[in-house]
């Protein structure tokens, strides 16, 4: 006959409950939404920034209060942009001092840019990473900003500023540099003839 063994200490088969996830730290959250913030203040600058360069790369005013609006309009424009560049700015030296406040480092911090290694472990930190994205964007912003002027004033296309400089500065800023200063050197030589 067959029979079988059940023993005292035998448990029923469960499934493992998943381990609950910790809270996010309070800092990462602040860090997440100055992340985000910064994003979306970069995209209505650059929005800013295509908006005075097709305004004013295509003006043709038949009367002063044209020439008046198209004025207004690039004015508030540029202002939007150096009003962005100069938050992100603070905000870059913000993150920067923090992070030399609270690492305990100091002032020697500056020199983990000697090495790739030094920069790799300095990047490791969430508020030096932020304070790089800021410096990211503010750069790419202004170096763009400049570069359209400059289109402008040498009659360059305002096809090519909105449709390849700028996209070009928005992405690696300093290939859009590159490509503004040959659509200038180009134009320039354009009119001189």
């Amino acid at each position: 006959m067959l029979t079988m063994n059940l023993s005292s200490n035998w448990t029923p088969l469960t499934m493992p409950r998943p381990a609950a996830s910790p809270a996010p730290h309070p800092n990462a959250i602040s860090l997440e939404l100055a992340f985000t913030a910064a994003n979306t203040l970069a995209l209505v600058a650059w929005s800013l920034l295509v908006a005075r360069t097709h305004v004013a790369n295509n003006a043709r005013p038949n009367n002063r209060d044209e020439l008046l609006k198209i004025a207004k309009v690039t004015r508030l424009a540029e202002q939007g942009v150096r009003f962005t560049a100069i938050v992100f700015a603070v905000a870059y030296f913000g993150a920067l001092a923090a992070y030399v406040v609270t690492s305990g480092v100091g002032v020697g911090v500056f020199g983990s840019f000697s090495s790739l290694q030094g920069i790799k472990s300095l990047f490791a930190n969430d508020v030096v990473l932020l304070g790089g994205w800021l410096h990211y964007l503010a750069f790419d912003l202004v170096v763009a900003s400049h570069g359209a002027l400059n289109e402008g004033q040498y009659g360059v296309p305002r096809a090519l500023t909105i449709g390849l400089s700028l996209p070009l500065s928005f992405i690696a800023g300093p290939v859009g540099y590159l490509c503004s200063r040959c659509l200038v050197r180009v134009y320039s030589r354009r009119t001189t003839q």
